[in-house]
């Protein structure tokens, strides 16, 4: 029977989704743990897949050798690019890249670009058009997300520096690898972060700390919209 995978970078993040649950039980699959619940679209596996690009890939890559993988959703929280995206507003992407990524000096790949593989990684189509089909009170948006291996604060993430991508909402550690790994592995994914800070403003290390469970428990709650009824908001 195939699986939606659920993975969430931090424990703090799936602890926002289980207390919205019915009924869920606990289950181990090898190295992973995590919870299995059953959504009106799915049989759905959560677990917490730990901070950063090689830890989400290691986990996802080692569930597809365990489980038959009918769709992934990464779910958690992000910091936003644009003034008019704010703490406790959702984003959900349309496409994901990584921005700390440079081979391009020999000519053949973009900033960013991973060797062999596309620029972005497309996330799913479907999901994407059932968002305009929510009854919800959230700010959802769409649009790119990019990622690497930092906390993206003013100094790194500079305006110049972001004109290399497609106009990105929002930046986080693990999106583009969930992207490459669905992308290569031939599944759909979704991506859906609450925005927990502002990247520019000088204080967005203590917004993430103050946004964090509010901006996790909303992503959490379009998550259930889209697996379970995406037409009750």
């Amino acid at each position: 029977m195939k699986t939606t995978v659920v993975v969430f970078p931090m424990e703090e993040e799936m602890n926002e989704l289980l207390p919205k649950l019915k009924k869920f039980k606990k289950v181990s699959y090898g190295m992973i743990d995590g919870v299995e619940f059953e959504a009106k679209r799915a049989k759905v596996f959560a677990f917490v897949s730990g901070i950063g690009k090689a830890k989400i890939g290691l986990k996802i890559g080692y569930l597809a050798s365990r489980l038959d993988i009918a769709e992934i959703y990464n779910v958690g929280v992000a910091g936003s690019l644009v003034e008019n995206i704010v703490p406790l507003n959702v984003v959900v992407a349309t496409k994901v890249g990584y921005y700390d990524i440079d081979i391009t000096g020999d000519g053949k790949y973009q900033l960013g670009q991973m060797a062999h593989e596309p620029m972005y990684f497309e996330a799913d189509k479907e999901n994407l058009n059932l968002l305009d089909k929510l009854n919800t009170t959230l700010t959802i948006r769409k649009g790119t997300i990019i990622s690497g291996d930092s906390f993206a604060t003013k100094t790194k993430m500079t305006k110049e520096f972001l004109k290399n991508f497609d106009n990105p909402l929002l930046v986080d550690m693990e999106s583009a690898a969930v992207g490459q790994c669905a992308h290569d592995l031939d599944i759909p994914f979704t991506i859906i972060r609450g925005v927990s800070d502002y990247v520019f403003a000088d204080d967005n290390g203590s917004a993430f700390e103050e946004y964090l469970y509010i901006s996790a428990r909303r992503a959490a709650s379009v998550l259930l919209h889209l697996i379970d009824d995406p037409f009750i908001g």
